[in-house]
């Protein structure tokens, strides 16, 4: 049904203001429950349109039906607005009571104040406008900091806090029904100690090695990728629960490169001193200096790969490399095998790939070994 245009609406929506004289376009304020939104309404051949504010917008979203429907059906413009007004109200109250059934007990207010104040406002790093998530600091025995995060049920703190941090391993701490933050801070400082020793010896590395990955190391990170030589890199897996024991080694790179390091390791693991630092024992096990940011530029280590032109690709590095002693080109394992299946010369077994390198001319000597 369509709607009237000359209707007189000024004394139940009085701050709903026509733009024009023949009362098709208006603007202003509709009020429900003591909130006021804006609306648009524009009034085309016996349609009427509505526009609003995104407010508007988010609380008519879950009855958008009833609200077409309402446009459909009601003769006259002043129904339309009060049927509108009515849903506002009902989606008010509705969201009020979904407010007040997620909303913790004041009792859980009162226990977080009083946690945060006994730990230390100044160990606060950051809280959420519903107080339910809070970050924490703390410094180690040499000064880093760290970041503790916490999130709060609202039975909190009957309920344990759900915790994470940058950490080598999980952080796992005890709960009871009469503990607080600073019980958890605690038990994260006695966790913090428990770790000085490895990233000294992690940190030692960063500072004395170019490390290609991770490219921004993190304190959780167990892994580091070190350049060893133009076309040669080592990846070392660190146990952080023993970290100064032999850590696992995968050498990537040209054969010609990597093959006298993988031989010194495998000959001197009898070598490896566990109160030795990492980096003092993979200096002797693999009779390496390695290329130091002090003395070098990681532009003279970093070869790009060979068909994509980029050494970066989806966070990996070139690590696949021409077996011809006089090429050694490196390339992304996704790069090769995408190559390699666009040339007709490639044969498979399994899921093995062989065929030709496409960097240079020596075809039977470069075969690739990929996963496919």
């Amino acid at each position: 049904m369509s709607f009237s245009a000359n209707i007189c609406f000024e004394r139940i929506f009085p701050q709903l203001i026509p733009l024009n004289e023949k009362l098709t376009q208006f603007r202003g304020f509709i009020s429900a429950l003591g909130e006021e939104f804006e609306v648009m309404l524009h009034l085309e051949n016996g349609n009427l349109q509505l526009q609003g504010s995104w407010r508007l917008q988010q609380l008519l979203k879950p009855c958008h039906e009833a609200v077409v429907q309402s446009l459909k059906q009601s003769p006259e413009l002043n129904i339309f607005l009060l049927e509108l007004k009515d849903l506002l109200e009902k989606q008010l109250r509705q969201t009020k009571l979904r407010r007040e059934i997620l909303l913790p007990p004041p009792q859980y207010y009162s226990a977080l104040l009083s946690h945060i104040a006994q730990s230390g406002w100044d160990k606060v790093e950051y809280v959420d406008p519903d107080l339910n998530t809070l970050h924490l600091r703390a410094k180690d025995e040499n000064g880093r900091l760290h970041i503790l995060q916490l999130h709060l049920p609202r039975e909190y703190p009957k309920k344990p806090p759900v915790c994470s941090a940058d950490l080598p391993e999980d952080f796992v701490f005890k709960w009871l029904t009469t503990s607080s933050l600073q019980d958890i801070l605690e038990q994260f400082q006695t966790k913090l100690c428990f770790f000085q020793d490895f990233w000294m010896c992690m940190d030692e590395i960063d500072s004395s090695c170019w490390v290609l990955e991770p490219e921004k190391p993190r304190r959780k990170d167990c892994k580091r990728r070190l350049v060893l030589a133009t076309n040669g890199s080592v990846q070392i897996s660190v146990n952080p629960q023993c970290h100064r024991s032999i850590p696992e080694c995968q050498f990537l790179g040209a054969e010609r490169v990597i093959g006298p390091f993988r031989d010194n390791f495998n000959q001197n693991l009898e070598k490896w001193d566990v109160n030795s630092t990492i980096l003092t024992n993979l200096k002797i096990v693999l009779d390496v200096k390695f290329p130091s940011p002090c003395s070098s530029n990681k532009e003279d280590y970093v070869v790009e790969c060979g068909i994509c032109y980029s050494f970066r690709l989806n966070d990996a590095l070139p690590d696949k490399s021409c077996n011809n002693s006089h090429c050694s080109q490196l390339f992304h394992v996704e790069c090769l095998i995408e190559w390699l299946r666009s040339v007709s010369t490639t044969t498979q077994s399994f899921s093995i790939l062989f065929g030709e390198c496409p960097y240079c001319d020596m075809v039977s000597h470069c075969c690739y070994w990929c996963s496919s």
